[in-house]
């Protein structure tokens, strides 16, 4: 069975290092981390995704943050939703 990230993600100005090379020309650069990482039983689940999704549709890096979703298990990654 595998665990759902439960934990928020980093805010915004303390990712780690290893972050990838397209978010520096990333949309979502400033973006609350918790519209990309929404739990399911939260109450605006739907609205975060939304909002999420919106920001990625006009997002230069979509298509390599897509790509490194596909091998992520949480999250909304280039407009696809993980998890």
């Amino acid at each position: 069975m595998t665990q759902r990230r439960t934990d928020p993600p980093p805010p915004v100005g303390e990712r780690p290092q290893d972050t990838p090379g397209f978010y520096a020309e990333a949309a979502c650069r400033g973006a609350d981390p918790a519209l990309f990482f929404p739990t399911r039983s939260d109450d605006d689940f739907a609205d975060h995704c939304l909002e999420a999704f919106a920001i990625c549709e006009s997002c230069p890096s979509a298509a390599p943050c897509r790509e490194k979703g596909l091998s992520e298990s949480y999250g909304v990654w280039g407009g696809l939703l993980r998890g």
